[in-house]
């Protein structure tokens, strides 16, 4: 067996194999192997391809949840590149429960109307960002915390009012 190399439409060199001996006659068969080989992507790359588009259904469909969800809050559409949002809307929709969440927990223990108010504006603040950059930077911090924190701070604003 013998073996030419050519220049695959992904850039990746194939070997095409062959009988041993081309005669000048087969010239014509080589002709035709390269200039179909030249216009097809390589098995390698084919494959990588049909990953790639297997993984982003997986993710098309959770972010597609995710910006179901973001609606249903009826928050702004996100502010950035097509992978930006689509990356967001996810990271968005699990933040959003857990302000909410965080929201219901000390909305009661605030004692004023005054104090409720700034906590809530807090929170609608920080739910209302609409660039999908922002949601991507602050995707590891922590919403209890941080609502805790503003929490408190409210809390010592008020007692010191």
């Amino acid at each position: 067996m013998r073996y030419d190399e050519y220049q695959a439409a992904c850039g990746c060199t194939v070997s095409v194999y062959g009988i041993k001996g081309y005669s000048e006659a087969s010239h014509g068969v080589k002709a035709k192997l390269k200039a179909q080989a030249s216009t097809q992507i390589c098995e390698d790359c084919e494959d990588k391809q049909y990953q790639k588009s297997k993984l982003h259904e997986q993710f098309a469909s959770a972010n597609a949840l995710a910006a179901a969800q973001n609606a249903e809050f009826n928050l702004p559409a996100l502010i950035g590149s097509i992978k930006q949002v689509a990356w967001a809307e996810s990271i968005r929709a699990e933040k959003v429960k857990k302000f909410i969440e965080e929201k219901k927990k000390y909305e009661a223990s605030l004692a004023n109307e005054e104090a409720k108010k700034t906590f809530n504006e807090f929170v609608d603040e920080e739910v209302n960002c609409n660039l999908a950059k922002t949601w991507i930077d602050q995707r590891a911090v922590n919403v209890a915390d941080l609502c805790s924190n503003f929490f408190w701070k409210t809390v010592k604003e008020n007692k010191n009012a």
